[in-house]
């Protein structure tokens, strides 16, 4: 697979995982999503490790695209939700500059 086609599958993951995010806020509470992505995302990691000691790179690509898609669904939605709540203006330019 070249770096072109892999770059695309990962912002493809990422892209599905951004409409799955208005799902998953509004099926769970912010504490419930933070806990289950997290959850989720350090399964998927340790996954990507393993497949890598047993040189799977397939399997290893695959959990990296689940754990982007994870991020973007579950963990990356609920931190700009926090951001607007809780920054004034002001920071709210800083953060987003940082992010």
């Amino acid at each position: 697979m070249s770096a072109t086609t892999a770059t695309a599958i990962y912002g493809a993951s990422d892209f599905a995982g951004a409409f799955g995010a208005m799902v998953v806020m509004q099926v769970f509470k912010r504490k419930t999503v933070f806990i289950m992505g997290f959850a989720l995302m350090s399964v998927l990691l340790t996954l990507s490790g393993v497949f890598l000691v047993y040189n799977d790179i397939n399997m290893m690509f695959i959990s990296l695209c689940c754990f982007v898609f994870c991020f973007a669904s579950f963990v990356g939605a609920v931190l700009w939700l926090y951001v607007g709540e809780c920054a004034v203006d002001t920071a709210m330019g800083l953060i987003t500059l940082a992010f």
